[in-house]
């Protein structure tokens, strides 16, 4: 676990140069954040993640060189340490979905504002095992809506196991994965469900019929 009295060390990967600057500038001066590394490609980016070893990697996701996905799983297999966040400009509901399947821990509007973007950072380094949205309401609505939040495969195998009475650390073992990614998973649920129980988000995948197996009773 990191100190929070250390300063958040963050590379950031912009396409352009003039919004990278812009970028830089506001994190260098929000208090508890300093940012070490840039990139203006996707190789890059990576590149410099590797050898700087931040706690947040943020992403614009028109980054060139790479398909965004690609990046976002290569910069997540740096490890368990690096959290990554997502800016983005227009509301691709779909992206956003993809990208939380993967493990993305953060997602930043470009219409928030520096306060925003820097709080979104601190609390993705703060807190991994959650997805910290920062996006605007609409998009919101848009997640929760079954059409535009549908859940990946892994999300499904979750909540069938949930609905079977097992808890997060059963479910990891049964799914070869760690507790943490197992309340990252849940976390994502509950976002594209738009829901925020085990249970509301039982009933929620039983109403759409995404549950293959019985539902048992369970703790919630």
């Amino acid at each position: 676990m990191r100190d929070p009295e250390e300063r958040i060390r963050v590379v950031v990967g912009c396409r352009r140069d003039l919004f990278r600057e812009g970028v830089t500038r506001i994190l260098d001066a929000a208090p508890g954040i300093r940012v070490i590394g840039q990139g203006a490609t996707g190789s890059a980016l990576v590149a410099a993640a590797a050898r700087q070893s931040p706690d947040v990697v943020l992403v614009d996701a028109e980054l060139p060189g790479l398909p965004l996905m690609t990046l976002l799983r290569q910069l997540l297999d740096l490890g368990p340490s690096v959290s990554v966040a997502v800016l983005h400009a227009d509301e691709d509901v779909r992206m956003v979905s993809k990208a939380m399947g993967l493990g993305v821990h953060a997602f930043i509007s470009k219409e928030s504002t520096g306060e925003e973007l820097a709080a979104t950072i601190r609390s993705a380094a703060r807190s991994q095992d959650r997805v910290i949205l920062s996006v605007p309401r609409r998009m919101m609505e848009r997640l929760s809506d079954p059409d535009g939040g549908i859940l990946t495969e892994r999300e499904i195998e979750v909540i069938e196991l949930v609905a079977q009475g097992l808890r997060n650390s059963e479910i990891a073992r049964s799914l070869f994965i760690s507790e943490g990614t197992v309340k990252r998973h849940l976390t994502n649920i509950y976002v594209k469900l738009g829901v925020d129980t085990r249970i509301s988000a039982v009933n929620k995948a039983e109403s759409m019929r995404l549950l293959t197996s019985r539902r048992q009773s369970f703790a919630s």
